[in-house]
Order: C-alpha cells, then structure tokens, then sequence
C-alpha cells in the first residue's frame, strides 16, 4: 500500500524528505512522468511513496522544488508561531484592561486605558477614524519573505520601532531622503539571501530622493542596530553595524 503524503511528519520536514527520496533513488526516475515511485525509508516499514513531480523539469530541479517548498513551510510555520504570540499578548493585554476598567472609578483612568487600547489599535473609533487607518508601509515580498517599505517619515518611525522585531533587517539609501525598508526574518538568520537583500536595497532606492540615480549606496543592519537620536525629526535615525549594497532602482 502506497504511504500518503505527510502521513506523521511535519508539512516542511515531509517536503524535505520528498526531496532526498527523489535524489537517492535516481533509477525510479523516468523523463516526462507525472510522479516517481520511491522507496519511503524515513518509514519504519519503507512503503512504496508516489511522488508528483514536474515533467518538463529534471530529478535534481524537481527534488530542488520539494527543498524549496521545505523552506518556505517552515517559514510560514514560524510566521505562524510568531502571530500565535502576539495574539496571546494582545489577549493579556485585554484581560488586564478589562479587569483594570471594572475597577475604575474616575475618568482619567478610563482615558488612559481608552488611549492605550486606540494604540494598539484594539479600539475601534468613529466610521472616519477607522476610514482613515492605513498600515505605514507598502507591502511586497521575494522568495517567502515579507518585504515593509516605509510611506513616509512618520511611518518610518513608525514601522521600524513599533512594528518591526530587533531581529528583522533594515535598509535605507545612504546620505539622502528616502523610506525605511524593513525584511521580516521570522527564522532569525545573521543574512538575507542575497536575491531577497538586492531586491529590498532596490525598493529602498526607488522610493527614495535617489529612484533616478544608478549604483547607489543602500546600508543593511538589523532593527536592533538602529536607534533614534532624542528630539530628532521624522524619519531621523542612525544605524550602526551596516554593510552597504550598491544597486540600481527598480524598472518603472
């Protein structure tokens, strides 16, 4: 009987092991068929597994798509695991003010709970006030991960130290105007791949006051590098530990 996909492991660890199937077992590969029979020896009883694969494509790009399917479950996987935590925080949040407003007995109490609940955005306000909320960055992504540039000053702000995680990477044209680009790096690494930080160096360069300048200065850091001097402007920041990418802007 033929062992059914993803049967007790998990979705990102069955893809990988699709992938090393496929590559140990290069003789049950035939050109232009839909699926490969293999012998399933991350089983105990090594059942036949039937595997689809890509016709036009050969064994080592199509054990390659299964590794890169690895990749981007786990990542979502861990996307998850984040946005699971930051629920239960807003879920204690909640529960303190809902317990903290049973107690209250003036309204200077009810204000500041109302204050900090409107900025976590817990509250809604009237029908133009919850019109007019927007996110402060534009959202893009490459490769599974997700890419925030900054709308403008305030949002910059904003987004690099009120949404972004100490861990996530930060971009911005060096010596001129421009937004923040944060890269979201749920799995902690010390470097994006390199396609994803030339694509991030690239937007921070096109929505900049440098989007009709070639080879430009992008600098990378991570959020946690990147501080705020006291009283300064919109947008003001000084990063440290930065490498620099010199890219171009994206095509209009």
């Amino acid at each position: 009987q033929m062992a059914r996909i993803g049967h007790d492991a998990s979705k990102s660890e069955r893809y990988r092991q699709m992938g090393e199937l496929l590559l140990s077992q290069p003789q049950a590969f035939r050109p232009g068929a839909r699926e490969v029979v293999v012998v399933d020896y991350f089983r105990p009883e090594m059942p036949e597994l039937r595997v689809p694969v890509e016709p036009g494509l050969s064994l080592q790009e199509n054990a390659e798509r299964y590794f890169k399917k690895a990749r981007q479950s786990a990542r979502r996987g861990q996307e998850l695991s984040e946005e699971k935590s930051r629920l239960r925080e807003e879920l204690k949040f909640l529960e303190e003010a809902a317990l903290a407003l049973q107690k209250a007995g003036n309204r200077k109490t009810l204000e500041k709970w109302e204050q900090a609940l409107r900025q976590r955005h817990l509250l809604q306000g009237s029908v133009e006030e919850r019109a007019s909320y927007r996110l402060p960055y534009r959202l893009f992504e490459k490769e599974g991960y997700q890419i925030w540039v900054g709308r403008s000053a305030a949002d910059n702000d904003r987004m690099t130290f009120g949404l972004a995680h100490k861990e996530d990477w930060w971009l911005h044209v060096q010596g001129t105007k421009g937004s923040h680009v944060i890269i979201r790096n749920p799995r902690r690494l010390d470097w994006p791949p390199d396609s994803v930080a030339h694509f991030a160096a690239r937007l921070a360069v096109t929505y900049s006051a440098a989007k009709h300048a070639r080879y430009v200065p992008v600098m990378v850091t991570k959020v946690k590098y990147v501080r705020k001097p006291r009283k300064s402007p919109p947008g003001t920041v000084v990063a440290e530990r930065t490498r620099t990418l010199f890219v171009d802007p994206l095509p209009d």
